[in-house]
């Protein structure tokens, strides 16, 4: 099983500060959803738990190999700690910037330091 936007998933846009679910999802045919379409959670507003601490655990699977500049990270996040999926090192930045509904050049250039 998978659930990503290009499989079929929802998107959603995230504050990187909080962790915060900031705006309606988006699946990859461009339509929107404030509630998910197959749990029917209301998502905007929710925070991802834990938020600060799974930066870091990101940040420390980074530094692994500090070559690689961009890597999009699947990390579920459990009831105790996270587990890593996967590292992706040709992340798809329309992933972020289409919930996000604009261009995020500045953001990712930022993280990526």
């Amino acid at each position: 099983m998978t659930d990503n936007q290009h499989n079929g998933g929802v998107a959603y846009p995230i504050d990187l500060e909080s962790g915060c679910i900031c705006g309606a999802g988006v699946e990859v045919s461009g339509k929107y959803y404030f509630r998910h379409p197959e749990t029917d959670f209301f998502m905007a507003g929710r925070t991802i738990p834990n938020w600060q601490e799974l930066l870091l655990f990101v940040k420390e699977a980074a530094l692994v190999v500090p070559q690689v500049r961009m890597t999009a990270w699947d990390v579920a996040v459990l009831e105790q700690g996270f587990e890593m999926i996967e590292g992706n090192d040709d992340g798809n930045p329309d992933l972020m910037q289409g919930p996000m509904a604009k261009g995020m050049l500045r953001e990712i250039v930022k993280w990526m330091r």
